[in-house]
């Protein structure tokens, strides 16, 4: 908690950042990609909602209820991200993903856009070599079941941006302000 010119206080934000494992493909995938493999992502899914979200609330005064909770990811974690905000919408309102692996298992989450949920969804893609084609077919499918550009989906192109840490670090405010908000 801050103090502000005025004395009020501002709350903070809490930012828990889940490191991968050596089976981080299996993990953050839906299903299998015939050439990679993967598919465990529902017991993952599973340990985020049931387990992370419930330990950081008991060990930390957060804002518990959904509208407060957003998931975001990069890469497979970004695909991991939209999953698990489609599989537990009561915990999460927001879920990003950042240079999100839409490719996987054959494009198979263009082909199955979530259902319109009450849930925002940020996605974005740089324009180097950061698989914008398959982002933007994404997108497609998402406006095609409903979601509204900019109040309930947000896309982003970052031009230039590659996908690596970098380029994720130079523009990670934008899904926050778009979840989140400015603040004092």
């Amino acid at each position: 908690m801050q103090a502000t010119e005025t004395g009020d206080y501002v709350l903070g934000d809490i930012i828990v950042g889940i490191d991968n494992t050596a089976d981080r493909i299996a993990e953050y995938t839906p299903c299998c990609d015939p050439k990679y493999g993967g598919g465990k992502l529902n017991d993952y899914a599973k340990f985020v909602a049931s387990t992370v979200k419930p330990w950081v609330d008991a060990h930390y005064r957060t804002l518990k209820d959904r509208r407060h909770t957003a998931i975001l990811g990069s890469s497979l974690g970004g695909i991991a991200s939209v999953y698990i905000a489609q599989r537990y919408p009561q915990v999460f309102s927001m879920a990003g993903g950042m240079s999100s692996s839409f490719w996987w298992n054959e494009s198979n989450m263009v082909r199955n856009a979530p259902r319109l949920l009450p849930v925002k969804f940020y996605i974005d893609a740089g324009t180097a070599m950061d698989g914008l084609d398959a982002t933007e077919a994404f997108r497609k499918a998402m406006l095609k079941r409903g979601y509204r550009a900019g109040r309930d989906f947000y896309f982003y192109k970052d031009e230039g941006g590659i996908h690596n840490e970098q380029s994720w670090a130079s523009r990670v405010h934008v899904p926050l302000r778009w979840f989140f908000g400015t603040r004092r």
